[in-house]
């Protein structure tokens, strides 16, 4: 979902603790950024402990802001971490709009004769949400962080039997504080229109203590076609990961191999790290140029394992299509299309 002229804030409302079985209320402001004025609403994703009170619709002037209610209950919850996300849409442009993820912590009732608290709350914190037209596919970037500053956190992630949504990474480590990057996909080609829920379930562990998160991941699929006008992603990826130091690859280097459909005419494409500072042990021999249609590129990909320590690496080239305006100025305005490209490196 493109953040276009409906703004919100704060992103992301953070309720904090709040104790089992009681509510708390903070505000979310929302913005018209735009010129014309702007009927919206907001959607829970049906999350059960989350609402909001007083408007969950109406119009927006422009340049107008308005204030929401946003309350958590937390009556039918169990002590732990909770994520969701709140998003707020225009109806005029319904893939213009904003989400705010909703975090908290759900504590136990005050125990006078207790001075410290017997639950273990995971310091990750999630959130997603689809929204896609039938025959499509849509990649959102889901941001892990470890919160903690002394001890590192293991982390895997079950999507269930769904066929609709993967995702790129399926379990790896947090330093302190560190964060990563997982690439969610939904892809709605088996689906009718409607709304599919399903749960992410992301297991951690941190000195010895195991702590499961459950993430809802929503998608509605509809009628309406968005205005994801890039061009269309590289029919084939060639190989679609890069696991260097296992039984893939046992060398330094590798040949990755994509293609332009023909139906884009010619695109410019770039390639690199998707986190800035990421992949500092990635060395590409071309990283940059402009592809015709139906023609294949070849990138070669070298790893550098003596800047690492022992242990696994991970990371995601991201390849990025754009319409070459030289070729075509009549496609000026329209989206990037990216692809990310999982690659990881073991050192022993």
């Amino acid at each position: 979902m493109n953040q276009g002229s409906l703004g919100a804030s704060p992103s992301p409302l953070n309720f904090g603790s709040v104790p089992q079985g009681s509510s708390k209320t903070l505000k979310v402001q929302i913005s018209n950024r735009d010129t014309k004025p702007i009927l919206w609403y907001a959607d829970t994703s049906r999350t059960r402990w989350l609402a909001l009170t007083g408007r969950s619709e109406d119009v927006l002037q422009p340049y107008e802001q308005q204030e929401v209610n946003v309350t958590v209950d937390t009556n039918s919850l169990k002590i732990g971490s909770y994520a969701a996300t709140l998003t707020f849409i225009s109806v005029r442009e319904p893939s213009e709009g904003t989400q705010v993820p909703i975090l908290l912590t759900v504590s136990p009732l005050a125990k006078p004769s207790v001075s410290e608290p017997d639950f273990f709350v995971s310091p990750l914190a999630v959130s997603l949400n689809f929204v896609r037209n039938q025959n499509s596919s849509q990649i959102l970037p889901l941001a892990i962080s470890n919160l903690d500053g002394q001890n590192v956190m293991s982390w895997k992630v079950d999507t269930g039997e769904t066929n609709w949504l993967a995702v790129d990474r399926w379990k790896g480590d947090l330093k302190p504080y560190e964060q990563q990057t997982i690439y969610a996909i939904a892809n709605t080609s088996s689906l009718q229109y409607g709304d599919y829920l399903n749960t992410l379930t992301f297991v951690t562990q941190m000195s010895g203590t195991d702590s499961v998160i459950q993430l809802q991941a929503t998608l509605h699929v509809t009628p309406i076609t968005f205005s994801d006008n890039g061009p269309k992603p590289p029919k084939k990826i060639t190989p679609d990961h890069l696991d260097f130091g296992s039984s893939q690859l046992v060398g330094n280097s590798a040949c990755l191999t994509f293609d332009n459909p023909q139906e884009n005419g010619v695109v410019d494409w770039t390639m690199g790290a998707a986190r800035s500072g990421d992949l500092t042990w990635v060395k590409l021999d071309t990283s940059d140029g402009t592809l015709g249609p139906g023609k294949q590129q070849t990138v070669k990909v070298t790893v550098d394992k003596t800047v690492l320590r022992a242990g696994k690496s991970q990371g995601d080239l991201l390849l990025t299509f754009t319409f070459n305006l030289q070729s075509d100025p009549s496609k000026a305005g329209r989206e990037p299309t990216s692809v990310p490209i999982p690659i990881t490196l073991t050192v022993s």
